[in-house]
């Protein structure tokens, strides 16, 4: 059973492993800046902020393109909202169309590793006080804009901001001008969700993550880019200093963790049945040392004494093997919330666990199988 869960867990994490995030984590670093406090009360300290910091990330060695993001994506954080498509019957209370919104800077899509898949991303052109656009990714376009392209229509959002101190919803209109491909933001498990991508330039975020794309270790530029951040501002606090393939990663920590402890008792479970399996069959040929030199002394041969004892070993372990199996078709179904990509009943976990058990179970056998076909048969008879 334990090794049939072992097997499950097993498929189970190279099926998350294997799962493209939509981004390239390969060769991308980043880290947070929290921009809080009566600094960066107004909107354009922190554009200021965010623009300094660009330059600066940008002119680090290695640095092939740098970017900003609210919220990074596999964080868990995320910020959801309803929208509307211009033109297009309002949609009853409780079904409007919905979307993450990520605020952006700089050059975030060449960073992050995201395809173009139509249209344009954000400029420097694209200024504060110009026509609000937008980006969005293809899984929006697919959901909301089947069969059409959604560059050029306009989105209606409420959206949240502060004037003069006091936070106040107001109506953002703006115009999608490209759509690239889908980070699936919420991990491995979770689709991609819709997403509208909204330029630093027109609404600069007091949280920014920057992200950056290198050209060889992705780790080796992080001390670069934490002196980036104080060069800007000495006093602004660095968190989540990491490469994108450990932000990855930490994304499977818990199926890999239990992945470990399940594989660690499924080997104590093998170690405890070969060497059971190997006692009880020695402790029979050692019952049974005259019927096997009768046995050789008539004629027969090793090869004929190896059979017998491996036979009726694999016989018990062919009894425990269907009870295992039949135990295990059972209990894991206990494990269905564990599991990514395969079902409790998965055929190659059953059977690789039957077969690796089988195996363990021959050489268990086959060990004291050998020992009394190697005997002397007189002396064996002498013994009794």
């Amino acid at each position: 059973v334990l090794l049939t869960g072992a097997g499950l867990l097993g498929r189970s994490f190279a099926r998350l492993a294997s799962v493209e995030p939509g981004f390239r984590p390969e060769g991308a670093a980043t880290l947070r800046v929290s921009l809080s406090g009566t600094r960066y009360a107004g909107a354009a300290q922190r554009r200021d902020f965010h623009r300094a910091l660009l330059e600066r990330a940008a002119r680090v060695p290695g640095v092939r393109a740098a970017g900003t993001v609210w919220y990074l994506p596999m964080s868990g954080e995320k910020s959801n909202t309803n929208f509307e498509v211009d033109g297009r019957p309002k949609s009853a209370p409780g079904s409007e169309p919905e979307a993450d919104i990520r605020l952006v800077g700089g050059d975030y899509f060449t960073a992050m590793g995201l395809p173009l898949r139509a249209g344009r991303v954000f400029t420097e052109a694209d200024r504060e006080g110009g026509p609000d656009v937008f980006v969005v990714n293809d899984a929006l376009a697919r959901r909301y804009f089947r069969g059409e392209s959604p560059v050029g229509r306009r989105l209606v959002y409420e959206w949240d901001r502060v004037v003069n101190g006091r936070p106040e919803l107001y109506m953002l209109t703006g115009t999608v001008v490209g759509v690239v491909g889908s980070e699936r933001e919420g991990g491995p498990t979770a689709e991609p969700s819709p997403g509208i991508y909204r330029w630093y330039r027109q609404e600069p975020a007091r949280q920014a993550n920057l992200v950056v794309r290198t050209g060889g270790d992705p780790g080796a530029v992080l001390p670069a880019l934490v002196a980036a951040v104080h060069a800007v501002d000495p006093q602004l606090a660095v968190a989540g200093a990491r490469t994108m393939e450990d932000v990855v990663g930490g994304t499977i920590a818990r199926p890999r963790l239990t992945l470990t402890l399940f594989g660690a008792f499924a080997a104590m479970a093998m170690l405890l049945a070969g060497l059971g399996i190997y006692g009880v069959v020695a402790f029979s040929v050692a019952q049974r040392r005259g019927e096997m030199g009768v046995r050789m002394a008539l004629g027969a041969g090793r090869g004929d004494v190896v059979r017998l004892v491996v036979g009726q070993g694999m016989k018990l372990a062919g009894a425990g093997v269907a009870a295992g199996l039949a135990a295990a078709l059972v209990l894991t179904r206990l494990m269905a919330s564990l599991l990514f990509g395969v079902t409790p009943a998965d055929p190659a976990a059953l059977l690789g666990a039957a077969a690796f058990l089988g195996g363990v179970a021959l050489f268990a056998s086959w060990l004291p199988a050998r020992r009394a076909a190697s005997a002397d048969p007189i002396l064996a008879l002498k013994a009794e």
